[in-house]
């Protein structure tokens, strides 16, 4: 097991880039890319019937495929410990933050995709729901969300609690920009008081620091 952060675990493709993708990929690593990158399209970015609302499972996948802000990359899970898995997600987490665009309205439809298609399925929920959690309250107060999805995730959708929008093909995390609706995500066992605060000093910039305190309060007595 290592806890470096790899050189070759830097890479990203495009998702409209697939068919170019980088020789150093493994055919492993390819069928998994190719697994992921069917489900964006036909599931993520597509309505569904037990969805809860109307409109694609997730409103941003579809635009940022459209826009070329949509990567993929893969990770080797068996061959780094807890500690090494997280300083690679730190490591896309820094790049995604380089990322073109920048700004606001455009960096709201940025995404990576960290794929582990070596992790067995069975182990994914312990790994990464552990993983996920060390590394939300981070992310949260620098503007940012990651998510787990594996195969099997029980993650309730937000509108229809029998929906499992993040029961995904291959085991993955997703890096993207907060947005205001994320804010289900960041109540009761989802959240915390520190990470109300970071999304409204994000969202509400001109609520005083002590209306929002209080706020954070009422929403995570």
């Amino acid at each position: 097991m290592t806890t470096a952060v790899a050189a070759t675990q830097r890479w990203l493709v495009r998702i409209d880039e697939m068919d170019h993708a980088d020789e150093r990929l493994t055919d492993v690593q390819k069928n998994a890319m190719r697994l992921v990158a069917d489900w964006v399209r036909s599931f993520l970015s597509c309505p569904h019937q037990e969805l809860g609302r109307p409109g694609d499972v997730c409103p941003y996948t579809g635009p940022a495929v459209q826009r070329q802000t949509f990567w993929l990359t893969c990770v080797d899970a068996k061959e780094t410990d807890a500690a090494g898995l997280k300083a690679v997600v730190l490591a896309y987490r820094d790049r995604f933050l380089e990322l073109p665009p920048r700004e606001r309205q455009g960096a709201m439809f940025k995404t990576i995709l960290m794929l582990f298609p070596d992790m067995e399925p069975a182990d994914a929920p312990g790994q990464l729901d552990a993983l996920q959690r060390s590394l939300k309250a981070e992310f949260v107060g620098q503007g940012l969300m990651v998510g787990q999805f594996y195969p099997g995730c029980p993650e309730p959708g937000l509108w229809n609690h029998q929906f499992r929008p993040q029961d995904s093909p291959v085991s993955l995390l997703a890096i993207r920009h907060i947005v205001p609706s994320d804010l289900a995500f960041l109540v009761g066992d989802r959240g915390n008081r520190n990470m109300i605060l970071a999304y409204l000093a994000r969202f509400t910039p001109e609520l005083p620091a002590a209306v929002r305190k209080l706020l954070s309060e009422i929403v995570c007595p």
